[in-house]
């Protein structure tokens, strides 16, 4: 599983993350019992109302994603979703990872989340990035 943090700012986008057993995935099964990983999705969670509020009024070079946690028939992945709207229930957007688990759904769908489902979210903003948390950790530990 690739952790493309540099890609990720220039594109804001990054890969799917499973949260299953499967062998496609090893390197997350590890990351969900990562206490750094957990420190990071909590610090994502806490800073959410922040990024709903900039998401209201985004300045024109403002891009938003949150990677949220999808669950169907007993798979779940964690994918990114942009093109990002907030009607003050739910996010809604487009899925921006094409998912590994769950083939009912492809890249590009139409999706509606939950802030509860949201795991880490990100704010590319004149080539700078904020939030991207539990991503900066995968990066990190991919790293060394």
């Amino acid at each position: 599983m690739k952790y493309m943090l540099p890609l990720l700012a220039l594109s804001l986008v990054g890969c799917s993350a499973t949260t299953s057993t499967s062998k496609k995935a090893p390197d997350v099964v590890l990351a969900r019992r990562d206490t750094e990983v957990a420190e990071a999705a909590q610090r994502a969670r806490d800073d959410l109302p922040k990024f709903l509020e900039r998401l209201k009024s985004p300045k024109p070079s403002e891009k938003f994603a949150v990677n949220a946690n999808f669950g169907y028939h007993g798979n779940f992945e964690h994918m990114w979703v942009d093109h990002l709207t907030y009607d003050g229930a739910a996010l809604h957007g487009k899925l921006a990872d094409q998912p590994v688990l769950i083939k009912e759904m492809h890249k590009g769908d139409q999706v509606q989340i939950s802030t509860q489902q949201v795991y880490d979210w990100l704010i590319k903003s004149d080539g700078k990035i904020e939030g991207g948390y539990v991503q900066q950790v995968l990066h990190k530990k991919a790293g060394s």
